[in-house]
C-alpha cells in the first residue's frame, strides 16, 4: 500500500512540476521611448486637459483609416519637455506624433501639435518608426511639439 502511495504521489509530483502555470499579463518587450519637447509653453491654451504620444499602423492622407492606434500614458505639459515611452507590437509605424485633448471633450485628429521629424521643423514629412524582434525598443524618438 505504501508504494502505491509513493507511486501517486511520485507521478502528481512529475505531473505538477511538468505544467505551465501563466502568470498574467507581461510588461511590453517592445516600445517606443523619446522626449516631447514644446516650442513655447507660454503659447499653451488654457484649455489643454491631457497630452498623449499616439502612434498609428497605418497612415495615408487620402485614407481616413488609420489601422490600429496606440496611445501612451499622458504627458506632462507643464514643461518644456516630458519623456514618453509606447507599448506597440513589433511592426512599422509610419506616423509617430502629440495630441492633445480639449478640457471637456473628445481626442480629435485635428488636435495634433507634432510629429516624429528630426528636423524639429513644422513641416509635416513623417518618418516611420520600425520595430523588430532583432530591435525590440526604439529610442530617442523626439517629438518636436508646437502650440501655435
Amino acid at each position: 500500500m505504501r508504494r502505491i502511495i509513493l507511486l501517486l504521489l511520485l507521478c502528481a509530483a512529475i505531473f505538477i512540476l511538468s505544467c505551465e502555470f501563466d502568470h498574467g499579463l507581461s510588461p511590453s518587450t517592445t516600445k517606443i521611448t523619446g522626449q516631447v519637447r514644446f516650442d513655447d509653453p507660454n503659447s499653451r491654451p488654457n484649455n489643454v486637459d491631457e497630452v498623449r504620444v499616439v502612434t498609428v499602423a497605418k497612415f495615408d492622407l487620402n485614407d481616413l483609416d488609420l489601422g490600429d492606434v496606440y496611445f501612451s500614458t499622458a504627458v506632462r505639459f507643464d514643461l518644456d519637455s516630458a519623456k514618453y515611452e509606447i507599448s506597440v507590437p513589433t511592426g512599422t509605424y509610419p506616423l509617430v506624433g502629440v495630441l492633445w485633448k480639449e478640457r471637456g471633450k473628445n481626442w480629435d485628429i485635428k488636435k495634433i501639435i507634432g510629429i516624429y521629424n528630426p528636423n524639429c521643423d513644422t513641416n509635416f514629412s513623417p518618418i516611420s518608426v520600425q520595430l523588430t524582434k532583432e530591435q525590440p525598443v526604439v529610442a530617442n524618438v523626439n517629438i518636436c511639439a508646437f502650440w501655435k
